[in-house]
């Protein structure tokens, strides 16, 4: 069966998410994945809802978030920490792969280390729940 995934991206520090989404939606059709849905939110601690929207849709088997978290606040430990643990929660409630391409944080992120960051992160968050996915499929016998 071919994995149907569900894209949320942040819009904040859109310099590097665009690249990441970019870099994941060419992975995806190498690996002939199919992107079911993007969904662009302001900024990650919108995901979560937007993920468990996705996750409720027969039509996605996993959700992949891409977002940037640069050092440029205070807050980013608890922004990550908080988004990070919802995303756990939702993937062990609907019993699908959330994986996260989230940079960060604590990351500076100069443009030579934005561009290659951004494609490995969004890479290997398509590796993981491509992994998961046929890792949970085993397990269930599928």
């Amino acid at each position: 069966m071919r994995a149907r995934i569900g894209v949320v991206v942040s819009e904040l520090n859109s310099r590097v998410t665009e690249r990441m989404l970019g870099s994941l939606l060419d992975q995806a059709d190498r690996l002939k994945v199919e992107i079911r849905r993007v969904c662009k939110v302001p900024g990650l601690l919108d995901a979560p809802l937007v993920v468990k929207e996705l996750l409720k849709m027969d039509e996605i088997d996993a959700v992949i978030v891409l977002g940037s978290i640069v050092k440029e606040t205070s807050l980013e430990d608890y922004i990550f920490n908080q988004v990070i643990s919802k995303l756990i929660d939702l993937s062990l409630h609907y019993e699908k792969p959330v994986s996260f391409g989230i940079s960060g944080p604590g990351i500076y992120w100069s443009e030579g280390l934005s561009s290659l960051g951004a494609e490995e992160y969004a890479k290997m968050s398509l590796e993981a729940a491509l992994n998961n996915l046929n890792l949970l499929g085993e397990l269930r016998g599928r």
